[in-house]
């Protein structure tokens, strides 16, 4: 997690201990660790929390703060579907990058998308609509990595090519005949 992600779950710990305490509940760091796992289904530290697991706990822990907050509560779902749509964004950009690069056939959007899910089938036997933002980032890594190979590609190309000599320096030798 960065520092603004343990921030904010740490200010969500402190309202939930406080509405704990107000409840007449325990509020110690097993009741904490116990939230954890009801809400991933498994036992994990904070400290190792991806973006998902963090949305996760944030959701268990304004439900027993805010209980009237529905909203604090859904965003979790909301935040998922956003990384998604952002992951595809990404996913499109380096389909137009490696058009950009000479690949042809993603001169159109719906061939970069076809393109996109087929990767995406490849590698995680599901289409993008069925991947989660994890699944989809690996995507994402493997178009980047093929657009770092057509970059490399065309580089090597370019630098293959003789150059030019400047007008006045031909010599006899240079002649075929």
């Amino acid at each position: 997690m960065t520092a603004a992600q343990t921030s904010l779950y740490f200010r969500e710990v402190g309202l939930w201990r406080k509405a704990r305490i107000a409840a007449g509940l325990g509020a110690s760091d097993s009741d904490r660790h116990t939230l954890h796992a009801r809400a991933l289904g498994f036992h994990k530290s904070s400290k190792h929390f991806t973006n998902l697991d963090l949305d996760k706990v944030l959701g268990a822990l304004r439900a027993i703060s805010r209980p009237a907050d529905l909203n604090a509560q859904l965003r979790v779902e909301a935040n998922e579907d956003e990384r998604k749509a952002a992951a595809l964004a990404k996913c499109e950009a380096a389909c137009y990058q490696l058009y950009s690069l000479g690949d042809d056939r993603l001169r159109y959007p719906e061939n970069r998308e076809r393109y996109t899910a087929g990767v995406c089938r490849r590698i995680n036997f599901c289409g993008p609509e069925d991947c989660t933002a994890a699944q989809l980032a690996k995507v994402l890594g493997a178009l980047e990595r093929s657009v770092r190979v057509a970059r490399d590609r065309q580089d090597h190309d370019a630098s293959k090519k003789e150059p030019v000599p400047a007008a006045g320096s031909y010599s006899a030798d240079d002649q075929p005949w």
